[in-house]
Parts: structure tokens; sequence; C-alpha cells
């Protein structure tokens, strides 16, 4: 099995879960502390409205680029240097925007940020995978990361109208660099470093080509959400990013020491995993992006009232990651788990459609924003679990970066892609009434389902095994209970 950390103590095994749930709290949070504080920056700052969206691109692209190199870095160097040289550069890199004169340092710290938790994020299923390797207690273990996950995602948007209302939009940094620092604590104490796998010569061709595709896949969509989609450098950007991604599959199946070694993604059910994981996060980005926009432009709630409306969908994630994952798992499988969960939060996207101007919050936003995050928890722990489950030393910094790849790109085509459904689906100029802006946001719900209900039935097809965990978690020996042979 995995040989970077000893299998430790109990009390151990679930320090190392806090540990890496702070270090996975600190990645995640980043994505959305900072949104609603945008046009606090700017006005600080004096910089113009069409720079205020590379104060986000900036840590997205970067972050999204290098998962992959970070990965094999981590790997390389060992997941406990790995992740206090993270977070010890994330923490200075948080401080440094904090403290920010200008919009050229401030997209320069958060380009920084990009780079630390690309180092940083593949440490965390590395570190659950060796130290929760089968059973209940795996299955728990990510339970938990999946909802800190969840969490970290809807809370972010929460704490950054708090901070940027009560303090200032720098404290959407400084909250960051101080979770850094505490985090680095729980490093030293509780992650044992331990020898690190061979060492590799470096796959130059893998990491440029790796680099070129995800940075043109996550700019190309960002822009296509500004420009449209038939903006020539949206168009040239994506079929870049399409002939790099072939490119860098081609050049992987040949050298002989690979960034990303093809047997990763050749398992079906491995590659189900990752499947689950892009269209699950395309479907809560863009959820969230449009419920924002939704909720303040068209229902006139402030920023921090937005946060909180959106907040609850915390409960559902918390309930479905835990106790809704184990019951399924144990029962139907992982395959079943999995399509079941991304199945009920599709049923919810399309629940959501029922908004209309004479709408009330408890029973057309609150429910279907619980259920969508009690579907939304399954399938994600299912992902992660599955998606690192059986991967040797040489090819689990490849496997976990590639869960944080699914997630950054999600990340960034949900948003784009639904944005230009909700804004095309009818013409605002010619028909500005709310009803009609709720329709369009009603389109990018219908499509947000379509998205992950068809993820759902094509992650049932790769599925080749349904056989229940609750049969092998409690037997010894401990063998996988998901069968990783093609």
């Amino acid at each position: 099995m995995l040989s970077e950390f000893d299998l430790l103590p109990e009390k151990f095994a679930w320090g190392v879960l806090l540990t890496v749930s702070a270090v996975q709290m600190v990645v995640v949070v980043e994505n959305t502390i900072t949104n609603v504080a945008l046009p606090s920056i700017q006005r600080d700052l004096g910089y113009t409205q069409s720079l205020s969206s590379w104060v986000v691109t900036a840590y997205a692209l970067t972050f999204g680029t290098l998962l992959l190199v970070g990965g094999r870095i981590a790997q390389t160097i060992g997941y406990r240097r790995a992740a206090l040289i993270g977070l010890v550069g994330f923490c200075l890199a948080s401080g440094l925007g904090g403290a920010a004169k200008g919009f050229g340092m401030l997209v320069t710290a958060r380009t920084l940020q990009g780079v630390f938790a690309a180092l940083l994020a593949p440490t965390v299923l590395a570190a659950l995978s060796s130290n929760f390797p089968t059973g209940t207690q795996r299955a728990r273990a990510f339970g938990i990361l999946a909802a800190v996950t969840g969490i970290g995602v809807v809370a972010g948007s929460v704490l950054g109208g708090v901070l940027t209302e009560y303090l200032s939009w720098r404290w959407t940094l400084y909250a960051t660099c101080l979770l850094s620092a505490t985090t680095i604590v729980g490093v030293l104490f509780w992650l044992r470093a331990a020898p690190t796998g061979r060492r590799h010569p470096i796959d130059a061709f893998g990491v440029t080509l790796s680099a070129v595709a995800l940075f043109t896949t996550v700019y190309g969509f960002t822009e296509a959400s500004r420009s449209g989609w038939t903006s020539p450098i949206v168009i040239g950007t994506l079929a870049i990013s399409a002939c790099s991604y072939v490119a860098f599959l081609i050049v992987e199946s040949r050298v002989q020491s690979p960034l990303l070694a093809l047997r990763v993604l050749g398992n079906r059910v491995r590659s189900a995993a990752y499947l689950n994981r892009l269209t699950t996060s395309i479907s809560t980005f863009g959820l969230m992006f449009m419920m924002t926009y939704l909720l303040q432009d068209v229902m006139n709630y402030s920023a921090v009232a937005t946060g909180f409306a959106m907040a609850p969908m915390v409960v559902g994630i918390i309930v479905g990651s835990n106790a809704g994952s184990l019951i399924l798992l144990r029962t139907i499988g992982a395959r079943g788990a999995a399509t079941v969960g991304m199945l009920i939060a599709g049923g919810a996207l399309i629940a959501l459609t029922r908004i209309s101007p004479y709408t009330q919050y408890a029973p057309d936003i609150l429910v279907p924003l619980l259920i969508f995050g009690f579907g939304q928890g399954i399938a994600t722990t299912v992902a992660m679990n599955v998606a690192t489950m059986g991967l040797d030393t040489d090819d689990i910094g490849a496997g976990s970066a590639l869960v944080n790849v699914m997630q950054q790109v999600g990340g960034a085509v949900g948003p784009a892609l639904l944005a230009t459904i909700a804004a095309t689906s009818i013409s605002f100029e010619d028909d500005p009434s709310i009803a009609a802006q709720i329709d369009g946001y009603s389109a990018g719900f219908v499509a947000s389902a379509a998205i992950i209900m068809i993820g759902a039935v094509l992650v049932w097809l790769l599925g080749t095994s349904s056989t229940p965990i609750g049969d092998t978690v409690d037997r010894e020996p401990p063998t996988p209970h998901i069968e990783l042979e093609p």
C-alpha cells in the first residue's frame, strides 16, 4: 500500500484527519472568500472594473494549472514537507495580498497563493489514503473531508461578506493567513515524516503540456463569461486546450516516467470517480454563482444576507457526506451511492426552477438547497474515496492532484457555461422584467441539472462493481471493497 505515512495509532490517524481537513479548508475557502469583496477592493485600490475579475482569475489559473506538477513535487519531496512549504508560502502570500497597496501587488499575491495551493492540495488525499486504506473508518474519514470541502465553498462566501461588511476586505486575506499559520502547528504535530517514493526524471513535455492544457481550459471558460463564446480569444484558447490534452495523453503513453501514468485513468471505476467530481463541481459552482446573482440582483438580498441564505446547504452536505454516504455505501456500493447522490442533486436543481417573483424562501429556496447539499455530499464523498483507492506510492500524488484538477476545472466551467445559458435563454434587453430574469436563471438550473444527471448515468455505466462496502469493511486482511482492475 502507500508508504509516505506509516499507519498510525487510531488517535494519531484522526489527528491526521483533523490536520488535512484544515489544509483542505485553507485551499477551498480561498476559492470564494474574496468574491463578494471585489467591489470594495476595486474602490479601495482604484482600478477599473474590467480588471476586477483578475483578482479571482489569478488564483484559479495558477492553482488549476500547477496541480499535477504540485502532486509530483509533493510525491518527490514528501507530503509532510510539501504541506509545510505550501502552508508557509500560502500564509505569506495571503499576508502580502492583505497589505496590497495597488492592483499589481494584489494580483501577484493571488498568483502566489495559487502556486502554493497547488502544492498543498495533493497532500490532503495522500495523507487520508495512507492512514485510512480501507473499511468503515476510511468511508467515515472521506465523508468528513467531503463535508469540510462543501462547508469551505459555502463558508467562504459567508465569511467574505461578513469580514468585508464589518471589518475590511483586507481581512478576507488576513483570515486565510491566520488559518494557514494555525494549520502549520497541526502538520508539525500530526504528520510524520517518512521515506519518500522513488525519484523519477522530470517529464518536461508532460509538465509543459499539462500546464498549457489546464491554463487554457480555466482561462478560456473564465474569459467566455466576460467576452462570450464567439470571441476569437475564447475559441482559440479552447482549441489550444483540446489539442494540448490530446498531445498530453500521447506523450504520457510513451514516456518512461510520466507526470500522470495512464494506468490511473485506465481504470473504469476510478475514471468514474473523476467524472463524478467534475460534473458535481460544475453544478455546485454554477449553482452558487447563479444563486448569488439571483438573490442579490433580482430578489434584492444584501451580500451578507445572500451568504446566509445559501449557508443552510452546508447542513445537507454534512448529513449527506457522513450518514447518507455511509448508509448507501454499505447497502448499494460505491457506484450506486454516487449515482443516487448525483440524481438527488439534479432533482434539487430542477426544484429551483419553481422560483418566481412571489417565491418564499423556505419552501422554494431553502428546501432545494438542503436537498442539493445532501446529494452533493454523497457524490463528493464517494468520488474522493474511490479516486485514490488502490493507488501505490508512485501514483498517489498524481491521483490526488487529479481530484483537485476536476474540482478546479468544474469551478471554471460551471459559472461560465451556466451564466451564458442563463443570459442567452432570454433577451434581458427586450424584456428586463424580474420574471424574465428568473426565467433565464431557471434555464441555467435546468442545464446544471442535465449536466449532473448525465454524469450520474455515465458514472453508473463506467462503474464495474456494485459490491456493497459493508461486505468487506470489517474483514481481515483489509482488501479494497471495490474492484480496481479494468
